[in-house]
Formats: structure tokens, C-alpha cells, sequence
């Protein structure tokens, strides 16, 4: 009796039931990821999905020496661009300080950003005391996956935040004084449609702080539907990721037409 139960428990597990962090993650080990060549690719596969350039098996220059990479991830996020150096140990044992140290010492000779070294078998004390003290990420498949797309969103929401604010600063310029206590909007600028730009601003940045606190859905921006405007409305964080990609971008290129109005009307 205790041996068919306890087999119905194995049946519940490996047919879909909710797993544990750590049966996840050997369940990861044993079934996905079967051959080293197979973890590298589910660990390149995982970057690319965040919207990032993910090599395997390349080879990179460094300043003393050349060095092969299981995985390089490229990109670029806030402006800025990114190199990460990503080695993929699928072994039964945990991975030993030696090793952090190596990883250590090519990021370095890179010139890499971060370095992350990926272990479902976990790591020993000394590589996780060695680890905190660098821009080395000790980590699994499963947990990658979680850490590195919260990391990026919280990156992208960054980047948006610091565009919308340049956007509104621009906006502003568009009027002119005309007394103390009045303005008027350029030569060439609609007023109206550079006050409704405004307000879409305003409202994006508003987005992203309910994102921070958790509110959803949230509206993000304004759409024309039978004559009268509605909100745009984000349920999550990656619809509100893909509208402020739209929203942003379509309010920088109207920002651009009106400071192209402005020059068009100096030269009539």
C-alpha cells in the first residue's frame, strides 16, 4: 500500500504538479538539459528570450590572452552597452571557489560587465564568499531565468523613466514666453497636440510607478476609439514593457516633428 502511494506521489510530481524550487531545478538537470552542449543552449536560449544576443562556444580576446566562452551575451539596455560572460558547469558535484576565481580573472582580461556561472548542482561556501565580493552571479538554469528578467525589466523601466523625463524637458521648450503670467506655443507648433504629448508623458511615467508599486492593470498611454479617447491599459509587467516601447517611441518622434516645424518656420 505504501509503495503504490508513494508511486501516485511520483506520477503527480512528473506529470505537471506544482514542483519546489529545488525539485524544479533537478528536474531541469535530469530531463532538459541532458548533455553539456544542451545546458549551454538553454542557458543562451534564456538570455535571447530577454531580447539579448546569446553566442555559444565562442572565442573572445582578451587583453593577455584568448579565451573560450561557453556562452556570450550581448546587448544593449539604458543606453548602455552590455557584455556578460556566462560558463555553463553541469556536474554532479558543487562548483569550488577555483573556479569563481578563473571566472574572476576572464572577465577581467575581457573586460566583461558580469560574469555569471550557472550550476545545478549549487556551490561551495568558499565560491559564494569569493563571489559576493565581484560582479560574479552564482546561479542556476531555473533561477536565471526569474533573477535576470526581473533585473532587465527593472533596467528597462530605468531607461524608459529617464527618456520620458528628457521628452517632457523638450516639450516644455516648446512654448514661449509672451508676458509674466502667459506662454504661446511656438511658431509651427500645435499647442493642443504638444499639450496632449505632455499629458501622454505624464501619464507613461504614472505607469511606471504603479508597475513599481504593484498596481495592475495600469493605463500607459491614449488611443482614438469611435471618435473619443481611451486608455491604453497594461495587465503586467511585460504588456506595460511593450506599450511604453510603442508609447515612447511614438512620442520622441513627435517631439521631433515639432522641433522640425519650429526650424521649417524660421527659414519662411
Amino acid at each position: 500500500m505504501q509503495h503504490r502511494t508513494a508511486s501516485r506521489r511520483h506520477r503527480a510530481t512528473t506529470r505537471g504538479a506544482p514542483l519546489g524550487l529545488a525539485a524544479t531545478a533537478a528536474y531541469l538537470h535530469d530531463r532538459l538539459v541532458a548533455t553539456w552542449s544542451e545546458y549551454q543552449e538553454e542557458a543562451a536560449e534564456a538570455f535571447r528570450a530577454l531580447g539579448l544576443s546569446a553566442e555559444t562556444n565562442v572565442r573572445v580576446r582578451g587583453v593577455r590572452s584568448k579565451h573560450d566562452l561557453d556562452v556570450a551575451v550581448r546587448g544593449q539596455l539604458a543606453g548602455q552597452d552590455l557584455f556578460w560572460v556566462v560558463e555553463c558547469k553541469r556536474w554532479k558535484s558543487r562548483v569550488s571557489k577555483a573556479h569563481v576565481g578563473t571566472l574572476i580573472a576572464v572577465v577581467a582580461d575581457t573586460g566583461a560587465d558580469r560574469g555569471i556561472l550557472l550550476s545545478e548542482s549549487g556551490f561551495q561556501p568558499g565560491a559564494l564568499a569569493l563571489a559576493s565580493t565581484s560582479n560574479i552571479h552564482l546561479t542556476s538554469l531555473l533561477e536565471l531565468r526569474v533573477r535576470t528578467s526581473d533585473e532587465l525589466a527593472e533596467l528597462r523601466f530605468a531607461d524608459y523613466r529617464r527618456r520620458l523625463i528628457g521628452v517632457t524637458a523638450r516639450l516644455n521648450r516648446l512654448w514661449e514666453p509672451v508676458s509674466r503670467n502667459r506662454s504661446r506655443s511656438r511658431p509651427g507648433v500645435d499647442g493642443h497636440a504638444a499639450i496632449s504629448c505632455l499629458g501622454r508623458a505624464a501619464l507613461a511615467q504614472a505607469a511606471i510607478d504603479s508597475a513599481e508599486l504593484g498596481n495592475w492593470p495600469t493605463p500607459y498611454g491614449v488611443e482614438q476609439c469611435d471618435g473619443k479617447e481611451t486608455f491604453r491599459r497594461a495587465a503586467n509587467r511585460d504588456q506595460l514593457l511593450a506599450g511604453l516601447h510603442h508609447e515612447v517611441t511614438e512620442l520622441e518622434e513627435l517631439l521631433r516633428a515639432f522641433e522640425q516645424a519650429i526650424l521649417n518656420s524660421r527659414t519662411i
